[in-house]
């Protein structure tokens, strides 16, 4: 998958289809411009009953971002909290976690 001018590429990681490596380039004008950020995205075999997790593995100064690479993103938490049924394949896949990411990177939003 890969997002054109958006700067943004998610495909998987090797044989597995479970494991994906996702870039984003950072947006013109916005303080991430010019930088580069490298993603690691990993589906359960449970998937679509339990959430992908979804981490920068290059460091990333961002509300929403730990030190450890994790993030609070609104598509993963409502999975996560279960306030609603489990999603239907599709529904949230790769290139909706990563075009999420590159938003996050757009707009600041802390949840």
């Amino acid at each position: 998958m890969s997002g054109g001018d958006l700067g943004v590429s998610a495909f998987p990681e090797g044989e597995s289809i479970f494991t994906w490596v996702g870039t984003i380039e950072g947006g013109k004008g916005t303080a991430y411009e010019g930088l580069s950020y490298k993603l690691s995205l990993r589906f359960p075999l449970e998937y679509p009953f339990k959430p992908p997790q979804v981490k920068f593995e290059t460091m990333c100064f961002h509300p929403n971002v730990d030190q450890f690479g994790n993030i609070c993103l609104d598509i993963l938490q409502v999975f996560i909290a279960h306030r609603f049924p489990p999603i239907r394949p599709g529904q949230v896949d790769s290139q909706h976690l990563i075009f999420s990411c590159f938003v996050l990177l757009i707009h600041l939003s802390c949840y």
